[in-house]
């Protein structure tokens, strides 16, 4: 059986009973809608500093292998891919993208800590 219910928000919508009772469904489902991640000059810092994916090959982020068997270095930021280079040597690449991780992400962490510390 279902009930037609209001949400806080306004709007309304059909829920099953049961679900009703036992606490499970609370809102129409407008909190999950709605981005709570803060955001830094439009970049959220926590994905900044992600895990490298489990399929990674070269063992360290924004390095890949080319058929050529030369190293790319690339870096994301704002939803855009910088390509930073092709390189002969996988160390070279892994320094790239440390450096161009120093120049575009920390300035972007650096301004999360201070809002963070001016919000405590």
């Amino acid at each position: 059986m279902k009930a037609y219910c209001l949400c806080s928000c306004g709007q309304s919508c059909w829920v099953r009973c049961e679900n009703l009772l036992n606490g499970h469904t609370k809102s129409c489902g407008h909190r999950k809608k709605k981005d709570y991640r803060q955001r830094v000059a439009g970049v959220i810092p926590g994905k900044l500093q992600s895990k490298r994916p489990k399929n990674n090959s070269s063992g360290h982020k924004g390095v890949s292998q080319t058929a050529s068997g030369k190293w790319l270095a690339y870096i994301s930021l704002k939803g855009k891919r910088h390509n930073l280079g092709i390189f002969t040597e996988k160390s070279e690449a892994i320094l790239a993208r440390k450096l161009a991780e120093r120049r575009l992400f920390q300035p972007i962490l650096q301004q999360e800590i201070v809002t963070t510390n001016k919000e405590v």
